[in-house]
């Protein structure tokens, strides 16, 4: 966790599609997610974002004045949410990942 401002607020939780391959990131990779509120995030960070009941790993941006999720598969479309949405929660930023064989 050499890459974490606080060790303590670390967690995994699993990819719930495959919206990120083209990052190498695949549907149940294990996310190390590093909890943090978005407005501490950059734009272009990869971030977890619980959207609806998911677990979706994507790049995020603010602009706007709204939530810009976007996927590195050019078959899923990007996801844009007022910062308030219930239906989106940003988790925090992605550290890293562990795969099963």
């Amino acid at each position: 966790l050499r890459n974490a401002q606080d060790p303590e607020a670390c967690l995994l939780g699993a990819a719930g599609d495959d919206g990120m391959n083209g990052a190498g990131i695949h549907k149940g990779d294990l996310l190390l997610i590093e909890e943090c509120d978005w407005s501490d995030l950059e734009n272009g960070t990869l971030v977890a974002a619980l959207v609806e009941t998911q677990l979706l790993p994507r790049e995020f941006h603010f602009a706007n004045r709204k939530l810009h999720l976007r996927p590195a598969d050019r078959h899923y479309a990007e996801d844009t949410f007022a910062p308030n949405h219930p239906g989106c929660y940003i988790i925090g930023r992605v550290l890293g990942l562990l795969r099963t064989l």
